[in-house]
This record gives structure tokens, C-alpha cells and sequence, in this order.
């Protein structure tokens, strides 16, 4: 009986000393949250509104927070020195770099602010600017790391460098080598500002800079999981406290890495990269390559993936802009046949390299060229995509890239991406000229002629043993894709509008209902929040062979929404083609193609037909889910080799893609 009395004594102690140590772990969990001021405070820094609170990191960094991003975008805005030096030797001015963020962060209460040297001083092939700061929120350090995101100038030739992959454990090799020299800096800074216990770490960068963060952040993820690298022990970062937040960010990571998880593993879920499809600078390194972003993209809305709600949502986005972009006048441009002749004549006839072959070019694109009604629907994210799946099936492999193109854009970009102006243009009009010329000397078998030599001497001899490489290259884009790179050209500094910083920023304001709502305080018209995207993938579908097309939609009483009508002589008519599909027809001496460009997650019935030009032909087809980023889940549905003696018989499947 005592010992029974006992034992419900220590039961009971027990029980409450449970109670206990739940009671007070809750309790502390509490006070934790009760040391973190969720007051929002706004501030004005140079034009923009900033809205700030400690309370933005007070939840886990695997919620996607619209006010966090916003932050994050205007960190990495500020992260760039505005203008440019007045030479190479304007010390001052690079020294100075830093101060705009520097200004920025100490303005929402961070301090013990650090640059590294490469933030200090003139950029070269692999500088990086990285600036840390800190701050004490609750229990915890916020470290903040900027990572700059413009005024690259010499810094565009590393942007160019994928490497093989044996030394980047085949993610790209110039964006891995700066994202370790991050690493080194933030652990630098940890222990030179002496920053003991728990620490969250709140990281931004846009493009180049973004392409750095992202690879960063994932390797952070990969170190907390195992070798706990470039963490000191006198801190301690959990997974949840790592906000990382890129925009407009290139893809450097890689399907095929050994040693770190794949990149879209739900280990990166505290990374978020917000991108807009129509931008081309986030389509490389290409895909077809196995080059990807890690963690999770959250995509702007374009008129392709959402045409119900875009008018009214690009008006919200303009709202927030202040004024209208150049984006929206993108058409597809072509030339018509009858007009090939006089521009090759007088592309021969204008004189040797220099401005007179740009300057004829330039002086007759407007009049030489008509829109392209055989392309419908076509925006800036197909005409990328095209371009780059043509480039990466023209080059061949990444490999073949690095032996054939990547010494030679290193020495292009370093002498024409200078911040001495001096050196510029004519070495941009030398260069352009001498591949234009080379592709023309090419066609007719005679390579390497080194035209560029003549005029720039000091090219390297590497750069000028593979302009005959990018001449064919140029060459072979331009045989295949004619339409696409003459739209490419006419329109780039137009498309150059989705990669700027500016209208990034007013796209990640609309989904910050804090901006929304001081506009509607402010104005008598009322806008809404634009959400953004989950994906951007689409199905691709080739039709070799083929020239009338028509697409039905299952589920919406089998709606034809794209009609194609084929010819046995001259082109096809494109009768319909719904916004929210993309149709391509390419016409060749003999024979067609088709392309459709159809969205994930609906059930189609394709049905089509070709009508034979020549007395006997081969006819396939085939259709492949192409993700706008790198997958390896990229499955072929089915396809079709077929023989046909005039006429095909009509072909008719049914696709069902899911995401």
C-alpha cells in the first residue's frame, strides 16, 4: 500500500513537472512573440513608400509574405549605385557604391553595416558586391545580406561562364563561385560583429544578383540539413529563419548536381523567386541545358496564362508604375519573301565591317517588315523559349558550349560591357559586324576569316578563333527562325522593359495590399491585389509534315478554340485561336510545321491533316511537355512516323497534361 501511494506521489510530481515545463516553454514561445513589435511603420526613401515592421520575420520563412517581398525587391533596388562612373579610375564613385543600401537598412533599423571589397572597387570577371547589416528582433539577430543587383559593367562576362560543371557541381560556375564568396563574407560577418545564439538571415537580390542569392540560399539549406558550413557554432540558424526572396533571377542551379538536393526538393521551401514569364533574362542559362532556379517561383500574371483578368490587372500594375511600359506594343514581325532579296543585295553592297552594314539594316527594318498574323497569340515567353530551345539545339550540349562559345563571349563581354563608355560602341559595331559577315562567309564554306582581327587587334586569339562559331550559330537562327530573330531584334530594347528593375518593383507593389490600399486612400478610382501565378508551364506540341490543325476543349462542350485551315498550295489560314492557346505555322518550299502552345491541366482533343506539296513525303509528329524551367519529370506524349503518298489521312488524339 505505501509503495502504491508512492508511486501515485511520483506520477503525480512527474505529471506536474510536465505540466511545468510545458506551462513554461509555451509561456517563453509566447513572450518570444510578445518581444516582436508587429508595428508597421512607413517610411520614404528616395520615391518609394516603405512599410517595415519586425513582425515580417516573426512567422516561418515557408510562408510566402507579400510585404517581406516587397521589402526584399526595394533592398535590392537600393542595393545598386545609381548613374555610372565618369571613368575606370573614378575611385570615389566605386567606393561610394554602398551607400545607397547602406542608407536604406539603417533607415528600418539596421546597423553594424560591412561591404565587402568587391562592393569597394572596380568590377572584373568575378567580383560580386556583398553588403551585410543587423539587427536584434526578439530572442534572435536578423541578419540582413544585399547582394548587388546592377552596375555590373565587367561582371556581365561571368554572367556567361556555365562551366563544365565539374567544378560547380555542375550548377553555373560563375554565379556558384560568387554565391561562395557570399557564404564567406556572411560568416566573416558573424564573427567579426561577434553575433552569438539564434540568428535569421534575410537575404534579396534582383537578376545577377537574385542568380547569386538563389544559389546561395540553397546551399545554406543543404549545410543546415548536414555540415553546417559557413555557419559559425556560435550561432544557430534553423531552417524556418532563413527568408531568402530573388526577382527577375536567371537559373543557375542544375537538375544534374550530386551534392545537394534536387532543386525543386521541399528542402527550399523558405526560398521564393518571383519571376515574370515574358522576361527573357530568366530563361537562361537555358533549360535544355538542365539549368532551373531552386525553391519555389512564383510567376506575374501575363495575358497568355490568365487573358480573363489581364487587361484588368496590367491596369492595376500601370496604376502602381505611375505611367505605361513599351511591353505592351510586342507583335511578332516577319519579312516577306519578295523583300529577302534587296536586303541581302544591299547588306553586301554596304561596305565593310563597320556602321554602314548596321546603319543600312537599321535604316531599312521598319520598312521591310509587316506583322505576322501565321503566328497568333505568340508573346515575349514563346518567342524567348523558342529562341533559346533553337540556340540550345543549334550549340548541342554544355560541353560543346564551353569548348566552342564561352571563351569568346568572356572576351566580348569584358571589352563591350565596360564602365569606360570611350570603349563601347565601336567595339559593339566591330563585333556585331564581324559575326554578320563571317555567318554570310560561312554560307558559302569559307570560315574564319577574322574580320574582327583587322579592326581590334587586341581581341584574344581564342575570341577570334570562335567567331566562326557564332557566326554559324548566328547563321542558324536566323535559317530556322527568321521571323522569330527579326522580331527579337526590332523589339529589344521593348522586351528589355520586363527585365526592368522599376516595373519589377510595381509588379511585387501590386500583390501588397499596403500599397494597394494607400492608393485607394488616396485616389477615387479603386484597385484590387493581383495575385501572382503557381507556374508557367505549357505543353509544346511540333506537327512536322503538317498544315491544318484543330484543337477541341473536352470539358467546355468540346469548344473548337484553335482552328488551322490547311492549303495544298500557299499558306494556311489561322481562322481562331483562343488567348489563352498560341499557334505557329512555319512554311518552307515543300512542306509545313506546325506549333501549339496549350495550357497545363485541361483535356484536348488535336485533330490534323496535312496536304502534301511534293509527291511523297514523311510525316510525324510529336508532342512534348516543355516546362519553362528545367524538370525531371519532362515526359514525350504520344508520336507518329508515318509515309504519305500526297495526301495524309487526318490524325486525331486525345492529350491530358497535369502538372
Amino acid at each position: 500500500m505505501k509503495y502504491g501511494v508512492k508511486i501515485k506521489k511520483i506520477f503525480l510530481a512527474s505529471m506536474f513537472m510536465i505540466f511545468a515545463m510545458v506551462l513554461f516553454l509555451t509561456t517563453h514561445t509566447v513572450l518570444a512573440d510578445i518581444n516582436i513589435d508587429t508595428t508597421v511603420t512607413k517610411y520614404k526613401y528616395e520615391d518609394d513608400d516603405i512599410y517595415y515592421s519586425d513582425g515580417y520575420f516573426k512567422n516561418s520563412a515557408t510562408e510566402y509574405n507579400s510585404h517581406l517581398a516587397s521589402l526584399s525587391i526595394l533592398m535590392a533596388k537600393f542595393s545598386m549605385n545609381p548613374g555610372n562612373p565618369k571613368n575606370k579610375d573614378d575611385t570615389d564613385w566605386y567606393l561610394k557604391q554602398s551607400n545607397r543600401v547602406k542608407g536604406f537598412l539603417e533607415l528600418i533599423g539596421f546597423g553594424d553595416f560591412s561591404a565587402n571589397e568587391d562592393y569597394k572597387t572596380r568590377t572584373k570577371f568575378d567580383t560580386i558586391g556583398i553588403a551585410c547589416a543587423s539587427k536584434k528582433v526578439g530572442d534572435y539577430t536578423v541578419i540582413s545580406v544585399a547582394v548587388r543587383s546592377g552596375g555590373y559593367f565587367l561582371e556581365w562576362s561571368n554572367n556567361i561562364w556555365l562551366g563544365d560543371g565539374t567544378k560547380s557541381d555542375y550548377m553555373h560556375e560563375g554565379w556558384y563561385n560568387a554565391a561562395k564568396k557570399l557564404l564567406s563574407h556572411l560568416e566573416g560577418y558573424i564573427k567579426s560583429s561577434n553575433i552569438t545564439g539564434k540568428i535569421k538571415l534575410w537575404m534579396a537580390g534582383y537578376s545577377r544578383g537574385g542568380a547569386v542569392t538563389n544559389i546561395a540560399a540553397g546551399l545554406l539549406d543543404n549545410y543546415i540539413e548536414g555540415s553546417k558550413d559557413y555557419i559559425p557554432s556560435s550561432v544557430s540558424l534553423n531552417h524556418n529563419d532563413l527568408y531568402a526572396y530573388t526577382f527577375e533571377a536567371p537559373q543557375g542551379a542544375n537538375i544534374n548536381s550530386k551534392n545537394v538536393k534536387a532543386p525543386k526538393d521541399s528542402l527550399y521551401n523558405n526560398i521564393w523567386n518571383i519571376v515574370n514569364p515574358n522576361d527573357l533574362v530568366t530563361k537562361v542559362a537555358m533549360s535544355g541545358f538542365g539549368f532551373t532556379r531552386f525553391g519555389t517561383d512564383k510567376f506575374i500574371t501575363t495575358k497568355f496564362y490568365d487573358s480573363a483578368n489581364f487587361t484588368d490587372n496590367r491596369n492595376v500594375f500601370k496604376k502602381i508604375y505611375g505611367k505605361e511600359t513599351n511591353a505592351d506594343k510586342f507583335e511578332m514581325r516577319g519579312i516577306t519573301g519578295d523583300k529577302i532579296a534587296g536586303i541581302l543585295a544591299g547588306t553586301i553592297t554596304s561596305g565593310p565591317a563597320g556602321g554602314a552594314l548596321i546603319g543600312y539594316l537599321t535604316s531599312k527594318t521598319s520598312g521591310l517588315t509587316s506583322k505576322d498574323n501565321t503566328k497568333a497569340n505568340y508573346d515575349e515567353n514563346i518567342l524567348a523559349s523558342i529562341i533559346l530551345d533553337e540556340a540550345v539545339s543549334a550549340i548541342g550540349s554544355r560541353s560543346i558550349y564551353c569548348k566552342l562559345y564561352q571563351d569568346g563571349l568572356k572576351d566580348a563581354m569584358l571589352s563591350i560591357m565596360t564602365d569606360d563608355s570611350s570603349e563601347v560602341k565601336p567595339k559593339i559595331t566591330a563585333l556585331v559586324c564581324s559575326i554578320i559577315y563571317e555567318a554570310m562567309f560561312a554560307s558559302f564554306g569559307i570560315k574564319n576569316v577574322n574580320l574582327l582581327k583587322i579592326v581590334y587587334p587586341e581581341f584574344s586569339p581564342v575570341s577570334l578563333a570562335n567567331v566562326g562559331a557564332f557566326a554559324y550559330l548566328f547563321a542558324s537562327l536566323c535559317i530556322n527562325r527568321p521571323n522569330e530573330i527579326i522580331t527579337l531584334l526590332m523589339n529589344i530594347s521593348d522586351l528589355f522593359d520586363n527585365h526592368s528593375t522599376d516595373v519589377s518593383v510595381a509588379h511585387v507593389k501590386c500583390q501588397d495590399n499596403y500599397y494597394i490600399d494607400d492608393y485607394n486612400n488616396n485616389h477615387d478610382d479603386k484597385i484590387h491585389l493581383v495575385n501572382l501565378r503557381e507556374n508557367a508551364n505549357i505543353v509544346h506540341m511540333s506537327f512536322f509534315g503538317f498544315n491544318d490543325v484543330q484543337v477541341y476543349d473536352v470539358n467546355n462542350n468540346n469548344n473548337k478554340v484553335v482552328n488551322v485551315s490547311g492549303h495544298v498550295f500557299g499558306k494556311s489560314d489561322v481562322l481562331k485561336c483562343d488567348a489563352d492557346y498560341a499557334v505557329g505555322y512555319y512554311s518552307y518550299i515543300t512542306e509545313e510545321k506546325m506549333e501549339l502552345y496549350l495550357p497545363l491541366n485541361k483535356k484536348l482533343n488535336v485533330s490534323f491533316k496535312s496536304y502534301s506539296k511534293k509527291l511523297h513525303h514523311d510525316v510525324n509528329y510529336k508532342t512534348v511537355l516543355q516546362n519553362i524551367t528545367a524538370s525531371t519529370n519532362n515526359p514525350s506524349l504520344p508520336s507518329k512516323n508515318d509515309t504519305a503518298w500526297f495526301n495524309s489521312d487526318r490524325v486525331n488524339i486525345t492529350i491530358e497534361v497535369k502538372a
